[in-house]
């Protein structure tokens, strides 16, 4: 879980200094994520400064010839939306589109390459059955509904992603 009060970078130069080394040598992709809680730090509240940042980083990207490789989901829950039940919530599913669905309206040109969700495994069964990630729960039944809705907003971004015109 995250709560970003941040709204600007937290470290300014160094993504920046990272495009250069990258470029350097000779690395043509990069993998990042996006927190979801920067860009929209409560619900349905959308933070334009929390998008610039991951604009100006992809810009520099592109123009340093490495295509940028979004994940949308690396384990950083937004507070807001654990504490409306988090994954264990349907809603999450609504939710998590919502937000991949404003990242697609922002970087539809300059994005080809997405990723869901890192490693769901960890998100659910690590976080809700053996306590190991957050939220730290230890409830096999709790994690076997994380992973169902887990599993049920990857599909619906990729319905999203396809409605977009992306290609699979």
């Amino acid at each position: 879980m995250s709560n970003a009060k941040l709204i600007g970078p937290a470290l300014p130069n160094i993504p920046w200094e990272d495009v250069k080394i990258l470029k350097e040598i000779g690395v043509n992709a990069y993998r990042f994520s996006i927190s979801w809680s920067r860009i929209f730090p409560e619900y349905g509240k959308y933070n334009p400064k929390g998008m610039e940042f991951y604009k100006k980083l992809i810009d520099e990207l592109i123009k340093n010839d490495i295509k940028p490789t979004v994940t949308l989901f690396h384990w950083d829950l937004p507070m807001w939306a654990y504490d409306m039940g988090g994954w264990l919530n349907r809603d999450s599913i609504k939710w998590f589109k919502e937000y991949a669905v404003k990242l697609f309206e922002e970087f539809n040109e300059s994005v080809k390459f997405w990723i869901t969700h890192n490693e769901p495994y960890c998100a659910s069964m690590l976080g809700y059955n053996l306590g190991i990630h957050a939220p730290g729960h230890k409830n096999i039944r709790e994690a076997l509904i994380a992973a169902h809705h887990i599993l049920l907003s990857h599909g619906a971004v990729v319905e999203a992603f396809r409605e977009f015109g992306f290609k699979d």
